[in-house]
């Protein structure tokens, strides 16, 4: 038996099609990677040897379907068959990227709650977390993981594990499509989050990427306010680093990263534009940008808009009681 493995996409999912020359065309394989047993439905003892090889080509922690797709042959020796290999479970392909898009409609309705489930959320979306292809998928598990480890219920080392694990996913992202805005947003916010467990070097290394992820976000799609924010976010702490810290950053580029309060302030006007009031927290950032200008009337207006933003889940608790705590020090 002569084979050749090609790899084609099938909607989201990669899928390797193996071209098979021999008397196999009638027949229909499984072979599945559960402690590397091995049904198959064929009488003849060659089309379970191509079984198991087929199979030894597979993830051993990944159940895999074999199915005859393109050609039907007759039966004797020469006849040209084809097979396609699915990372998908034990589903016909269609069912498969049907549960997947069921999948990511109940995540987003966990993600639109008030408050926002994220445990239910991640519970929907990680047993697709072998669906590296799929862009949607795993920038969404990264948006998941990165925001049930925000959560105070959620302590070290658990914490720290789902932050590396939303990166993996926002890179998987993404490798899959990088003309994806989302991927970008995500990689940024990722890269920013680990930085903060490998210490102040790190997160100096990594400001002009971060900065540039989140530039690219807001190329790819102008009308997410989240990505202007991130990159508001960006500028102001830039601009509000101490005289140590840039000192240290001097340490490691000819030219450290620089920014500005305005240029924080553009960033996230940009954001009110394209969804007024769509987050507490940029806000909140604005009128730290206007004190960092002296500018303390500009700022109590963003607080007190902020005020008038109903909370979505924990995190917005806090910004508004941060809030509260800012207009009193006014």
């Amino acid at each position: 038996v002569v084979i050749l493995l090609l790899n084609r996409r099938h909607g989201g999912v990669m899928v390797r099609v193996a071209i098979c020359l021999g008397p196999i065309s009638r027949y229909l394989i499984t072979p599945r990677v559960a402690n590397l047993t091995h049904r198959l439905f064929a009488p003849r003892r060659t089309h379970r040897r191509l079984a198991l090889y087929l199979g030894s080509l597979l993830s051993r922690r990944t159940a895999l379907l074999t199915r005859r797709a393109v050609a039907k042959g007759g039966g004797g020796v020469g006849t040209i068959s084809a097979f396609t290999l699915f990372r998908v479970g034990d589903k016909e392909p269609e069912a498969a990227m049907s549960e997947v898009e069921e999948a990511l409609k109940t995540a987003e309705e966990h993600y639109n709650a008030v408050p926002t489930r994220f445990q239910e959320l991640y519970d929907t979306l990680i047993p697709f977390k072998d669906l590296t292809e799929n862009c949607t998928v795993q920038w969404q598990l990264a948006r998941a993981s990165r925001d049930l480890a925000q959560l105070d219920a959620i302590q070290e080392p658990r914490k720290k594990e789902l932050i590396y694990e939303a990166h993996q996913f926002a890179q998987n992202a993404m490798k899959a499509d990088p003309d994806n805005f989302a991927s970008h947003k995500w990689v940024g916010i990722t890269t920013n989050d680990i930085s903060k467990y490998e210490g102040t070097k790190k997160t100096i290394e990594n400001a002009f990427f971060i900065r540039d992820s989140f530039k690219k976000a807001t190329e790819l799609n102008p009308t997410d306010a989240t990505s202007w924010f991130l990159l508001g976010e960006w500028c102001y702490n830039v601009a509000n680093l101490g005289w140590m810290q840039r000192k240290a950053a001097a340490a490691f580029f000819a030219t450290p990263p620089t920014s500005s309060f305005e240029e924080a302030i553009e960033n996230f006007k940009k954001a009110e534009e394209v969804k007024p009031k769509f987050y507490i927290g940029n806000q909140v950032s604005m009128a730290k940008a206007y004190l960092g200008l002296k500018k303390k009337a500009e700022a109590k207006q963003c607080l007190e808009t902020a005020l008038t933003i109903a909370p979505e889940n924990e995190k917005d608790e806090k910004l508004l009681k941060e809030t509260r705590d800012m207009l009193k020090s006014l």
